[in-house]
């Protein structure tokens, strides 16, 4: 008798109920998949190499928020001023203006605790719900000028006061690997951005409890480069039904 071979789980998968992992595997093998994974020091490289401009790839990546809506990654998004500052880096680029910046025409996700002038900034509060700072945050001004665009503020618990990102303003931020599950927190949004692919680049909360429960949450790695400190592990909890239903 032929055995049959038992298939072999990804481990990111172990744990997840059958409707999560359903859903998880329609995100993990969309014919975008590719470029969704491509690391932001290769995206430089191939608007470098005229590969892919910063246009091309803002289009895609709005293109996939839309798609992911549902996990509840952003706050608020800004599809104009991505698609302006990416039009302008494109240009710079094929003039080949010399000794552009680090992060030049990079899309950057931004927590929400972060003020970012001009661009609403609401502390995941009704409080603040119609807020647009006029300064910006001295993190939003070095990305600024590091020539990253500000596309997107990631989503977190009312001003970062619970380990779950959830608020009154926008639906929960929840695991891209099971919607049942919660994201963590406080920077529950940014993980499930960089989790799903919807943001190579991402400012986080630099405390280990801040950024590193919600990477225990999804199971990968977060560095933090302020206190020099990398937390991974895993731990896939599990959050009332309801969360991924709002």
């Amino acid at each position: 008798m032929i055995k049959s071979e038992k298939k072999k789980l990804d481990p990111r998968f172990r744990g997840v109920t059958k409707r999560g992992l359903e859903k998880a595997n329609h995100m993990t093998t969309h014919p975008d998949e590719e470029l969704a994974w491509t690391p932001a020091w290769r995206l430089k490289e191939m608007f470098a190499a005229r590969q892919l401009s910063p246009l091309e790839y803002a289009r895609f990546l709005l293109a996939r928020v839309e798609r992911l809506a549902d996990l509840g990654a952003f706050i608020s998004v800004f599809p104009e001023i991505l698609l302006e500052q990416a039009k302008d880096a494109t240009e710079q680029l094929t003039r080949g203006d010399q000794e552009l910046p680090l992060l030049h025409g990079l899309p950057v996700g931004v927590k929400d605790s972060v003020f970012t002038k001009g661009q609403r900034t609401t502390l995941a509060s009704l409080l603040f719900k119609d807020h647009v700072p006029e300064i910006d945050s001295v993190a939003s001004e070095k990305l600024k000028q590091a020539g990253a665009i500000i596309f997107g503020k990631t989503n977190m618990p009312e001003f970062e006061l619970n380990r779950r990102s959830m608020n009154l303003l926008v639906r929960e931020a929840v695991n891209p690997w099971d919607r049942t599950r919660t994201s963590g927190g406080s920077s529950g949004g940014a993980a499930v951005a960089g989790a799903a692919g919807m943001a190579r680049c991402r400012s986080e909360s630099t405390a280990v409890d801040r950024s590193g429960f919600p990477a225990l949450s999804m199971a990968y790695l977060v560095c933090c480069p302020v206190a020099g400190g990398c937390l991974t592990g895993r731990a896939i909890l599990r959050c009332p039904p309801a969360a991924s239903d709002r």
